[in-house]
């Protein structure tokens, strides 16, 4: 029993080289030529601007339950 003990940190180490060989390392550079030309274009309609009652509940950039990406602009 003692033995499986100590090897089984050792068991850990091969396990967890396994798992980072079963992910493909990214790509070295992004080619944007491999996109269609339909892929390069917006499919979002672009922002409107709006002005409203709501507008209030917003939270400041200095709240101190704010989000990072609530933060940014």
């Amino acid at each position: 029993m003692r033995s499986i003990i100590c090897l089984l940190p050792l068991l850990m180490l091969v396990s967890l080289s396994r798992l980072s060989h079963a992910v493909p390392p990214p790509p070295a550079n992004t080619n944007d030529k491999a996109y269609s030309e339909a892929a390069k274009h917006r499919i979002l309609p672009p922002d409107i601007p709006w002005k409203g009652k709501s507008e209030r509940f917003t939270a400041s950039a200095s709240d101190p339950f704010i989000t990072k990406a609530e933060a940014s602009d």
